[in-house]
């Protein structure tokens, strides 16, 4: 019998957001539980199943094999003794309410859009997300039902998909968001009231030159933040 986790991350979807999330995963521990050992931090299992098939590719034409590696990385970090499984790739979670229903998946969408309905009473909410995402629905459910989604247009949605493939895949802290930054403003000057960042890397890589001040909700840092809260630092004997 293996030991119980607090936390399954199912990443690898891409490899450096995998990174960035755990990294924000730690600093929401420090933040909220100020640990001074190892032994004050969770116990989680990383997994970087980076054979997963792309997301959007598997979305628009056939999710099968997309809904069966990810089950079966779920049921490996189920039976390492993970009670809870986050995966951070908000395309990915257009299988939480089918294909993956039956597994302890913390639901980011859900977290988000509580999020946001405690923060802002109504809102027009643009949203840079895959295009796997938005067609999926899955994009849109990061909103409570009270607020507005708004999109990119084709062409903008287009520029956004070669900027995750071609630059974010393999991002570095060099790496020009002006790409993301021009976006974002597209979808302000068309009316939206804040941008959540509806894909892991563009996450990564705007959370590095923006702040929620600046009008941004990051769906992982705000996940980080909710597991950090409901977590403690008891541990039961094993």
């Amino acid at each position: 019998m293996n030991p119980p986790a607090d936390l399954g991350i199912l990443g690898g979807m891409g490899p450096q957001a995998t990174h960035y999330f755990t990294d924000e995963l730690l600093t929401a521990i420090e933040t909220r539980h100020r640990p001074r050992r190892d032994q004050d931090y969770p116990s989680i299992f990383v997994r970087y199943a980076c054979h997963v098939p792309d997301r959007t590719s598997a979305l628009l034409t056939d999710r099968g094999p997309l809904a069966r590696a990810i089950a079966r990385e779920a049921e490996i970090l189920v039976e390492l003794g993970c009670s809870q499984i986050l995966m951070p790739c908000i395309t990915a979670h257009a299988l939480l309410d089918s294909e993956l229903s039956g597994f302890p998946f913390l639901d980011v969408r859900k977290i988000v859009a509580t999020h946001i309905a405690n923060v802002f009473a109504t809102a027009t909410v643009g949203i840079l997300a895959t295009r796997g995402a938005r067609i999926s629905g899955a994009a849109a459910r990061l909103l409570p039902v009270t607020h507005t989604a708004m999109f990119l247009q084709d062409r903008d949605e287009e520029k956004l998909m070669r900027f995750i493939y071609g630059e974010a895949k393999t991002w570095g802290r060099g790496t020009d968001v002006s790409t993301l930054t021009d976006l974002a403003n597209q979808l302000r000057q068309g009316g939206s009231d804040l941008i959540v960042a509806g894909c892991t890397e563009v996450e990564m890589c705007l959370a590095r030159h923006a702040t929620e001040n600046d009008g941004f909700v990051f769906p992982l840092r705000t996940a980080a933040a909710f597991f950090a809260a409901g977590w403690s630092t008891a541990r039961s004997p094993v």
